[in-house]
């Protein structure tokens, strides 16, 4: 059981650390998203991305992502675009929750299992759960390059009712944020838990071979 909350707490605290505006900022500044089709300057796309970025953090900005307008008038983001926001915020905070409570439970069973000296089950413990993120997402990192519109449509599927999250190239949620976002996103999130899985992996491996050289006759 502790192998499997582990893991989860990997999974679910990498996907909090990736939900940042830095990573915005990396994609528009470092990676360089393509110009948008429909006239938008990068400078203007950046701030409203930075915007979404931030709510989908804190969740405490909606009344000013609904009062942005284009030059026209037109309002930016559409309700459905708000209430997609809204889900994805909650989601969000589901997971952020989740990472919490089982480092908690993580941590407080390194602590009670330090003071119990049970260093064998909490070195295969965590070896076990390292094992099980980092190779779930070692699996789905390869698939990303072939099949990345497989996994969104999946995740997606899974996260969000109906066609809720479905939107056209006009959109202001797919003009500020393209597939090339989410593709580069999802090899982020792969690669941060497969190498968090790797050193937590090493850590368990080592410390519990070292509590065996002394414990051996």
């Amino acid at each position: 059981m502790l192998s499997l909350i582990s893991a989860l707490a990997i999974i679910c605290s990498c996907a909090t650390a990736m939900v940042h505006i830095d990573f915005v900022r990396f994609e528009y500044d470092v990676v360089k998203l393509s110009p948008d089709r429909y006239g938008m300057s990068d400078q203007q796309r950046r701030e409203w991305a930075e915007m979404a970025a931030r709510f989908l953090r804190q969740g405490d900005n909606m009344s000013g992502l609904a009062a942005l307008t284009y030059s026209d008038g037109t309002t930016a983001f559409s309700l459905r675009e708000r209430e997609h926001l809204q889900d994805t915020f909650m989601l969000s905070k589901f997971v952020r929750i989740i990472a919490f409570s089982c480092g908690l439970i993580v941590f407080a069973s390194v602590f009670f299992g330090i003071a119990a000296r049970s260093f064998g089950f909490l070195s295969r413990a965590l070896s076990a759960g390292a094992l099980i993120a980092g190779g779930m997402a070692l699996c789905l990192a390869l698939i990303v390059p072939f099949g990345f519109k497989l996994i969104f449509v999946a995740f997606h599927s899974i996260f969000f009712k109906g066609a809720s999250w479905v939107f056209y190239d006009t959109d202001t949620l797919l003009r500020l944020f393209p597939l090339r976002f989410w593709r580069d996103a999802f090899l982020a999130y792969f690669s941060l838990v497969l190498s968090s899985g790797v050193v937590i992996f090493l850590a368990g491996w080592l410390s519990g071979g070292k509590y065996r050289s002394d414990h051996s006759p």
